[in-house]
């Protein structure tokens, strides 16, 4: 199931520095304290990702240590931090216009607009589907993800919708492809944004989950390049905090409240 972040909004957008080439000053858009700048010798950031520690030039983010390598030049105002990538967003890779080649000037802007030959280009979410899985005792199939993002952490049968697919049979699919299940019957829970960094790049998703329900967990067989091992919970003892991605931990949420109501 696609998604990003182990503390609050997965990414950190740090901006450029305010002063001159060699400045250690940043600012960013999403400090939590409201604070615009910070220097890079200061112990901690609180940003709306969570505790991001500076330590010359290392950012800690969640446990991982992210290098930052200076001498290549400043940070982007676009660049994002995550785990242990420094990623870019999709409009950011578009430095030159795709139809006619001219660099692009405003390099970020949603829609790109090419001012050479005025071609337009509107940046979109991806869309995934995942499955709060059930059995016919209640109880919910969790997924330890095999690889990043989120390797060794919690998500949910799930993943991206193909062109031409709808969501209800990309959900069959994902489901049979990595647990080797059928659904029984399933109906739609709620959506979230998502950021999923893949390759160097930050997508925008939007994650639409669902409640499917199966007769027995019995007959799984994991799909082991996507697949490390599963837990089976009950919908109050769900691990929140070992959950990989903040939209299925919402995801997730939502249903206990539905459970306990």
């Amino acid at each position: 199931m696609s998604g990003a972040g182990r503390y609050g909004s997965a990414c950190i957008y740090l901006q450029r520095p305010r002063r001159g080439r060699g400045s250690t000053n940043f600012h960013s858009s999403t400090t939590r304290t409201g604070r615009g700048c910070s220097r890079a010798n200061d112990r901690v950031l609180d940003f709306a990702a969570g505790r991001v520690e500076l330590r010359c030039t290392n950012i800690v983010i969640g446990g991982y240590l992210v290098p930052l390598n200076w001498q290549c030049g400043h940070i982007g105002k676009a660049d994002i931090v995550h785990g242990e990538w420094l990623v870019k967003e999709v409009a950011d890779l578009f430095e030159y216009c795709p139809r006619c080649g001219v660099e692009t000037k405003k390099l970020g802007e949603n829609p790109y607009c090419c001012a050479n030959c005025d071609w337009t280009f509107y940046f979109n979410p991806a869309v995934s589907a995942g499955a709060v899985l059930l059995d016919s005792a209640g109880s919910i199939l969790l997924l330890e993800r095999a690889r990043n993002p989120g390797k060794g952490e919690l998500g949910i049968p799930g993943g991206f919708i193909d062109l031409g697919e709808s969501a209800e049979a990309a959900l069959k699919r994902e489901v049979h492809e990595e647990v080797g299940l059928t659904l029984k019957s399933f109906e739609f829970l709620c959506s979230f944004p998502n950021h999923y960094p893949y390759r160097d790049v930050c997508y925008e998703v939007v994650d639409l989950f669902f409640v499917g329900r199966v007769d027995s967990f019995a007959g799984i067989v994991t799909q082991e390049s996507e697949v490390a091992g599963c837990v089976i919970v009950e919908p109050q003892k769900i691990p929140l905090g070992r959950i990989a991605f903040d939209s299925i931990r919402s995801a997730l949420e939502m249903y206990q409240q539905r459970v306990a109501n």
